[in-house]
């Protein structure tokens, strides 16, 4: 079943972005989300019989449906994710209060396999991952630092496929964790997130320059936001909804849609969501947004049994 949910935006100069919900195979929360193509992963995850999916969901917008990819050899969540020349690579993550994976995995979408790949250098959850050039930047995170000691780090290491390597490149200005890491316009921006803590949130948005090994800072957003949607279309990134309250205090997800142009380094805040939302990530498939399963209550596992579409982008 397919239900219309219309949002107006909120600035007379933007269009206005309509909403259809549609199901998902099973609901589910703090899930990662790998765009290939016409196609989205769903991977992983809080579902409501399981704090550690395995499962691997794929949406192909072309045919509007469905199918299974081959689980993840173990499950969990709050992976670090990235896709790219026909293959999805997750590193670290975590399940239940055991200590963070580490390891790291790339699944080959034609051969429908998953390898096993070198381990990171740390175990770490909640950190992120973006594919540029051929490689894999695997970036910051809440890593185990001693026994029983995690921190967030500021570590940034580039994963090479073709040798099973990995190096390091420039810190993180500062370490954090349920932040958005996005490949785009020949840079990685990293955009919010938390350091350490819920009430740390962060506004940040760090530039690295891959030529030059180096991270500026750009524009911060218009407000704090962890736990957010993100996406790269046409020289802007959206960074859609979030977490909200503290680890104690629940509150409803944020529903706002801001909208970061890249060459004139400004934001804007272009619409709302039909309800708040974190706990998932977005991808643009065909021209539309996508937002698969998350929760609309900051911190809960309570995961939502739909997939926002949105209409088509064509005014961005």
């Amino acid at each position: 079943m397919v239900v219309a949910l219309i949002i107006p935006a909120m600035l007379a100069a933007a269009p206005a972005l309509r909403w259809q919900s549609t199901e998902l195979p099973v609901a589910r929360t703090e899930v990662q989300v790998a765009q290939l193509g016409t196609r989205l992963y769903v991977i992983g995850g809080y579902s409501a019989t399981s704090d550690c999916e395995a499962r691997v969901d794929v949406f192909d917008a072309a045919k509007n449906a469905w199918s299974s990819a081959p689980p993840l050899p173990h499950g969990g969540n709050h992976f670090a994710v990235a896709a790219g020349d026909g293959k999805v690579y997750v590193f670290g993550g975590g399940c239940g209060t055991a200590d963070s994976y580490d390891t790291a995995y790339s699944l080959d979408v034609h051969a429908k396999s998953w390898t096993v790949l070198k381990p990171p250098p740390l175990r770490c959850g909640a950190g992120s991952a973006t594919f540029f050039a051929g490689k894999v930047h695997v970036v910051s995170g809440s890593c185990k630092v001693g026994p029983g000691i995690y921190q967030d780090v500021t570590t940034h290491w580039v994963y090479d496929p073709s040798s099973n390597t990995y190096a390091t490149a420039a810190p993180l200005p500062e370490g954090r964790n349920h932040y958005c890491l996005i490949t785009a316009s020949g840079h990685i921006y990293a955009i919010g997130g938390r350091h350490e803590v819920k009430t740390n949130e962060r506004a940040n948005v760090d530039i690295y320059d891959p030529a030059a090994d180096r991270w500026t800072a750009g524009a911060p957003m218009p407000a704090k936001r962890s736990g957010a949607a993100c996406v790269a279309y046409k020289g802007k990134i959206f960074v859609i909804g979030g977490d909200a309250g503290t680890e104690t205090t629940p509150a409803p997800a944020h529903d706002d849609i801001f909208v970061y142009d890249l060459a004139a380094n400004k934001w804007s805040r272009d619409g709302v969501l039909p309800y708040g939302l974190h706990g998932t990530d977005a991808a643009i498939l065909l021209g539309r947004l996508y937002l698969p399963g998350g929760s609309v209550i900051g911190g809960h596992k309570r995961p939502a049994h739909t997939m926002l579409v949105s209409t088509p982008l064509s005014g961005f």
